[in-house]
């Protein structure tokens, strides 16, 4: 059997391609209802799988122009979608001259008995009487509801997802300003380009006085070195732990311990995310951090990510960091 499968989405057509292939039919493939025409005026197929919602030329109007074509109207049309699914989809579907009306994903088996089903009707002429063709007006009244309410399901599905997004960017910021460490993210060249609002409370500085300033100043003469090689290796891909001293608004030197990871995006890394934590309330400034300290620490750093997008790459960021503060150096 010749079949005529129609689709505009290449793996809808390869995947039936290989369905009919397999089943030992011989299969032409078109990319939507205008391309399908044409290759059906060359030569006419036993039958015609069709998807509905094509550019050009959709799967409503393909059938509709085979009914009133002279030699394909006999043609078994079978419309197979995943979006037009309403009962009145489908009542529309058999008014305009589809033999079957399917909804995907539908099994091999199914598929391929209704397709022998609706040539064998068509071959006795045992099928149903052909429908009256729909008045002009009325067909282009009904034909428009269905694309609007696709249109207007369309609308509202991506309105939710805008609604989704929103609030989880709400949640994430809401997280990363009341984190009880500092967070910050450089660009490459070393400025900063995002800090949370726990800088005020432990540095001094207001965000706005940081944003877009290198963050050199805020580390002590003596540092300086060890700070620069840890935002390099972060741009290298590396990760790195370090206490480092910074200088408050003050005066205060303040050592922290500092956490970076590199801020990925794509394949390559585009700055640094880092964490400070003040170690004034640790006892010995040198010690490192205990389990019973770390892990609430990278509990919350996962809790951040989970929560929302933010920048590009942050999620992973976030996660790298929370992995680098509970196993030091694993990563790097």
């Amino acid at each position: 059997m010749k079949v005529l499968i129609v689709d505009d989405n290449d793996q809808s057509l390869y995947l039936l391609r290989t369905q009919l292939e397999h089943a030992g039919h011989e299969v032409w493939p078109a990319g939507d209802g205008a391309e399908a025409l044409i290759v059906a005026g060359k030569r006419a197929p036993d039958a015609i799988i069709t998807d509905i919602l094509m550019p050009r030329l959709d799967g409503f109007a393909l059938c509709r122009a085979v009914r009133d074509h002279a030699t394909l109207a006999n043609v078994p049309v079978l419309l197979y979608s995943a979006t037009y699914t309403d009962p009145k989809d489908r009542e529309f579907g058999l008014s305009v001259g589809a033999d079957r009306y399917l909804e995907k994903p539908t099994e091999a088996e199914e598929l391929l008995r209704e397709l022998e089903a609706a040539v064998k009707e068509r071959s006795d002429g045992l099928g149903a009487a052909p429908r009256a063709q729909l008045e002009e007006r009325t067909y282009l009244r009904e034909y428009n509801e269905r694309l609007v309410r696709k249109l207007e399901d369309g609308m509202l599905a991506l309105e939710r997802s805008y609604r989704e997004l929103a609030e989880s960017e709400r949640r994430y910021h809401e997280l990363f300003d009341v984190a009880s460490d500092v967070i910050f993210t450089l660009d490459p060249e070393g400025n900063i380009s995002l800090v949370n609002r726990r800088v005020l409370e432990i540095l001094g500085y207001h965000t706005t006085e940081l944003i877009g300033r290198p963050f050199e100043p805020l580390i002590t003469a003596s540092h300086r070195a060890r700070a620069r090689e840890s935002v390099q290796q972060a741009l290298s891909g590396q990760r790195r732990t370090l206490e480092l001293e910074f200088l408050g608004a003050d005066g205060r030197v303040l050592p922290m311990h500092v956490v970076t990871v590199p801020l990925w995006q794509g394949q390559r890394p585009t700055g640094l995310m880092g964490i400070a934590r003040d170690l004034g309330d640790r006892g010995r400034p040198g010690a490192e951090p205990g389990a019973e300290r770390t892990g609430p620490w990278a509990a919350r750093l996962r809790a951040l990510a989970a929560a929302g997008p933010g920048p590009e790459g942050a999620r992973e960021a976030l996660l790298a960091l929370a992995d680098e503060i509970e196993s030091p150096g694993r990563g790097a």
